[in-house]
């Protein structure tokens, strides 16, 4: 009877289980790559060590559905090189086992994907900016395999990318031209098709988060390499863009994640040190808050959810 449901009584949510998963980047007070995997409880917003990646690397991507995390890319050169391997996280085992490569070697991508697929787009196969790229990989987790995608309406690294259960949005970053972009393009999955969407503000190494309605980009650099505070909301629906919660403090080129009631912005820097900060976005009244810190400063890490707030 719904009467003595205590939940519909009180208006109480159930709590969320599952975990975000944090994985690679460059880590600890004299910074060195790193494999280490971290899980973020949803439930008691504790921090536990997981099952380390196959390789040391940092600008890697994530992307996964409620049983598995996939983390793809990166680089253990400095950007003079690149990878095209990938790590299969299986969240009830912890077991960690090679993926699909990608169909191009690269780092600084980003990640965005369904409960079927994930899909890896832009990034760059060197540091030098003209190999900055538009190529995507579709990767189909039933088969842990990759194929080439459509490519994004632009070219861009230290992008960032999120989405629901039809689209994901991938935008800013650096381009080949040199400096920031506020572009995006839209990664229609059924169909696998891309197009320009609205614009944001010119900013790279944002985070991104998003459930079924919204996706967030937050925090980052400007063309100046100044870092900024702002959050824009990108509504999956309508297109339309307006403002979201400014962060407390400067919080930029980390990983996010999280589920249907928050996003989980994870280590990254303030312009001066690495950050071990978890920084947590609830999008019911869009309000900032500080989470349970790392054990020790990181950046340029993967990120993915166990209970995605997107699909």
């Amino acid at each position: 009877m719904l009467i003595n449901n205590p939940l519909w009584f009180t208006g109480v949510l159930p709590p969320l289980t599952g975990a975000a998963f944090f994985a690679g980047g460059l880590a600890g007070s004299t910074p060195a790559l790193s494999a280490a995997t971290f899980q973020y409880n949803y439930l008691d917003s504790s921090v536990v060590a997981g099952t380390s990646l196959s390789v040391a690397r940092d600008f890697l991507a994530g992307a996964g559905n409620y049983t598995e995390g996939v983390f793809a890319g990166g680089t253990y050169t400095g950007g003079t090189s690149s990878l095209a391997i990938s790590d299969v996280y299986t969240y009830a085992s912890s077991v960690v086992a090679p993926g699909g490569n990608l169909s191009l070697a690269r780092y600084s991508l980003a990640g965005a994907g369904n409960a079927t697929v994930g899909v890896f787009g832009g990034g760059a196969p060197t540091n030098v900016t003209s190999t900055i790229t538009n190529v995507t990989d579709l990767y189909t987790y039933a088969s842990n395999t990759a194929v080439a995608g459509t490519n994004l309406t632009f070219s861009s690294y230290i992008l960032a990318a999120a989405g629901n259960s039809v689209k994901g949005i991938f935008g800013q970053g650096y381009t080949p031209a040199g400096g920031t972009t506020g572009l995006t393009s839209v990664y229609t999955y059924a169909g696998n098709t891309t197009a320009a969407g609205s614009s944001l503000f010119s900013l790279g190494s944002t985070f991104a988060i998003a459930n079924a309605s919204v996706a967030i980009f937050i925090g980052g650099v400007n063309s100046e390499d100044t870092p900024q505070v702002t959050s824009q909301k990108y509504n999956l629906v309508s297109a339309t863009v307006s403002a979201g919660a400014n962060l407390s403090a400067a919080q930029y080129g980390g990983a996010a994640t999280g589920n249907s009631r928050t996003g989980l912005l994870c280590g990254g820097s303030n312009g001066s040190a690495m950050l071990a900060i978890v920084t947590v976005y609830t999008y019911s009244g869009d309000t900032v808050s500080m989470g349970t810190s790392l054990s020790m400063p990181i950046q340029g890490q993967g990120a993915t959810s166990s209970a995605p707030g997107a699909f």
